[in-house]
């Protein structure tokens, strides 16, 4: 969801923050917001989203490893760069993009395929 000058260094857009279970590779928590705005300012609100989420679940956070290169998010959901303008038609874009890996993991899960979890065209066919 970012839009670059090439070589100028900056960007336009917004940028999609996610926490995602290293185990299941699923999505935990996210925020999107402008792409000028550093990493470090969302992060205390993702980690205490993540605490109540996991709370819920019955599990707690143990440790945090940060990684901006979600590489699969990037390029199989496509977010790496879109068309969509404005905050709300962004939100969406990246919440059905979320959704999709959420009901491909389900969906490798249910037919015993886990390596298929981040390949949404594997459900395609």
């Amino acid at each position: 969801m970012i839009v670059e000058r090439n070589g100028r260094g900056y960007d336009l857009g917004y940028k999609l923050r996610v926490y995602v279970d290293p185990k299941s590779i699923l999505p935990l928590v996210s925020v999107l917001a402008p792409a000028n705005e550093n990493e470090k300012r969302h992060a205390p609100s993702l980690v205490t989203r993540t605490r109540e989420v996991l709370g819920k679940a019955g599990a707690r956070l143990r440790s945090l490893i940060a990684d901006s290169q979600l590489s699969f998010l990037k390029t199989q959901f496509r977010l790496r760069v879109n068309n969509m303008r404005g905050l709300l038609n962004a939100s969406v874009y990246a919440l059905l993009s979320l959704l999709c890996c959420v009901l491909s993991r389900e969906a490798a899960e249910n037919v015993g395929r886990l390596e298929k979890a981040i390949s949404p065209t594997f459900f395609n066919t």
